[in-house]
């Protein structure tokens, strides 16, 4: 994540996460390029059991130029 340039959100679930950010995600450098939001009642199965808001955050990064061919 320090590498990259681009803005990173991070959906992270609720319950027994696997997602374990520590103090990477609060460095100083990171904090203005890093969202991270804890999805409420997800598992770590997060993107079958929330598609929608999966969904939702890819289409955002495509329609902002985020991701896409270059």
């Amino acid at each position: 994540m320090a590498r990259s340039r681009c803005p990173i959100d991070i959906f992270k679930a609720d319950l027994n996460s696997t997602c374990h950010l520590g103090a990477l995600a609060q460095a100083a450098e990171l904090a203005s390029r890093v969202h991270i939001e804890t999805v409420a009642g997800a598992s770590h199965f997060l993107p079958m059991e929330r598609p929608d808001i999966v969904q939702a955050a890819l289409r955002g990064a495509i329609e902002n130029g985020a991701v896409g061919p270059r």
